[in-house]
């Protein structure tokens, strides 16, 4: 089954003042195969997007991706490997295992994957805008998937959830 959901942004491309970059409150909460649950932040003066996506029921391998048109590939997805404490951008183009992108196309900043127990945290930081990627931009609606494998085999995957 696939869970169809809507992530709206919400900042103004004008906001100059009393800026607050702080996690909303109330993470947006999804549950299929297991709980996830998201917070994200929009800093609107640096450009950039923080996202911070809680997984219970795995320690192996998490992922997220922006999606437009909610097709696996081609894409980009942002995969934390717990056991290598890696974040790291890759390539979504076959079913085939995904490769990590050129380094000079790995621009993501403050990542961290770390087990807590039964959950498991991914948090990056990225561009709002970036060639080749999906944008986010003020005022309009961005989906996202999220998968985790049940293995550090980054061929295979629990059902994917998209978020419209």
């Amino acid at each position: 089954m696939k869970v169809l959901y809507l992530l709206v942004l919400l900042w103004s491309p004008t906001m100059t003042s009393a800026l607050d970059c702080s996690f909303q409150q109330d993470p947006l909460s999804f549950e299929e195969n297991g709980l996830v649950e998201l917070r994200q932040i929009i800093n609107p003066v640096e450009q950039t997007v923080t996202v911070e996506a809680e997984y219970a029921t795995t320690n192996a391998w998490v992922g997220f991706a922006f999606a437009s048109e909610f097709r696996m590939f081609p894409n980009t997805a942002i995969i934390g490997i717990p056991s290598t404490n890696t974040v790291m951008k890759y390539a979504l183009t076959t079913y085939a295992e995904p490769s990590a992108v050129e380094d000079d196309l790995q621009t993501l900043t403050d990542t961290s994957v770390v087990v807590n127990g039964d959950i498991t945290t991914l948090t990056f930081t990225k561009p709002l805008v970036e060639n080749g990627e999906v944008p986010i931009v003020a005022g309009q609606e961005t989906g996202f998937m999220f998968a985790y494998g049940v293995s550090e085999n980054l061929v295979g995957h629990t059902p994917t959830t998209r978020i419209q």
